[in-house]
């Protein structure tokens, strides 16, 4: 059975944050159990790292679709008018 590395950051993420949630109530009664300080640590490292090393980029909303396309159209104006003037300095370089 494949297990996604995703879920598996997440476990170790969610068991080391709730080992140092026990580390601060030892604390609080003045005992504290560095054990459980050091574990809790790695551990919410460790998942946290699992969980974001193989994360996809999000896909691309649709929010700012009509400023993507506008944005476009000026960069391929901008383009079009370089390559014109470059062109031009050509013609009256001969």
């Amino acid at each position: 059975m494949q297990m996604e590395k995703g879920r598996l950051g997440q476990f170790f993420l969610v068991i080391g944050l709730i080992s140092l949630v026990i580390f601060i109530t030892t604390n609080q009664v003045d005992n504290p159990t560095y054990g459980f300080f050091i574990a809790g640590l790695a551990l919410s490292l460790l998942g946290g790292f699992i969980m974001f090393q193989d994360r996809k980029p999000p896909a691309p909303t649709a929010r700012f679709q009509a400023y993507r396309k506008m944005r476009q159209k000026q960069a391929d104006r901008r383009a079009k008018k370089k390559t014109r003037r470059e062109e031009k300095d050509k013609k009256h370089k001969r």
